[in-house]
């Protein structure tokens, strides 16, 4: 299937002239002196996660960069997957939108996310009870949930609705249909729970997207690689 990206007519020359740079960055350069050839361009250091780092573009808030630290050791396939057209189609309402790849996939394009709060945590989980508001931070329970429903699911073999039940009555909260969403995210494609704290949450145009979700199989061929 043929990757479609979100372009639309007025940004098509703002998108095809960053292709034309950061081809050439990337085919000329690598590793530190890639980095260091984006900062040249103008682009900003916001961050780095497990495999990827990620800058702001020169002149347009709106998009982030994601770039592959060493595409050689796998760490280039979280962009690639997340590129992937079944992903972006299934998954459209909790990962942020495409816009550019490289071939390779060693970088993409997407969506900037802002800071989340509280309240739009809520999108995923509601408190059960009036009680539940107040028992722990939001985002500490939402990796608990996640977290519990995982295991009784894969270590102790029980159906996704019984899991989901369990551990909705245990920590307080319910899952939204936007929660199942994720959690089928995570069963899929066997993401840690830990993944969804709260600083690994963003919103754009109203929705909560999870910025930077790491795939367990990347983690322990990396572990393995070094």
């Amino acid at each position: 299937m043929k990757v479609r990206f979100n372009l639309k007519e007025e940004t098509l020359g703002f998108f095809s002239k960053y292709k034309r740079i950061l081809n050439h960055i990337f085919s000329e350069h690598s590793g530190e002196d890639a980095e260091r050839a984006l900062i040249s361009a103008g682009f900003k250091y916001l961050g780095a996660g497990g495999f990827r780092m990620a800058y702001a573009f020169p002149d347009d808030s709106n998009y982030v960069l994601k770039v592959a630290f060493l595409k050689e050791k796998n760490h280039s396939n979280m962009n690639k997957r997340e590129v992937d057209p079944y992903v972006q189609t299934k998954y459209s309402a909790i990962l942020p939108k495409m816009y550019m790849s490289a071939r390779d996939y060693e970088w993409i394009v997407v969506e900037k996310a802002s800071q989340v709060k509280r309240g739009d945590l809520e999108q995923i989980i509601n408190p059960k009870f009036e009680r539940s508001r107040y028992i722990d931070p939001i985002g500490i329970v939402l990796v608990e949930i996640f977290t519990d429903i995982r295991y009784k699911m894969i270590d102790e073999g029980k159906d996704v609705k019984t899991a989901v039940s369990e551990a909705e009555h245990y920590r307080g909260y319910d899952l939204t249909p936007k929660g199942h969403l994720i959690l089928d995210y995570i069963m899929e494609y066997d993401i840690k729970p830990g993944e969804l704290r709260r600083d690994n949450l963003g919103t754009s145009n109203g929705k909560i997207v999870i910025i930077d979700a790491s795939f367990r199989d990347d983690i322990e061929r990396a572990i393995a690689f070094y």
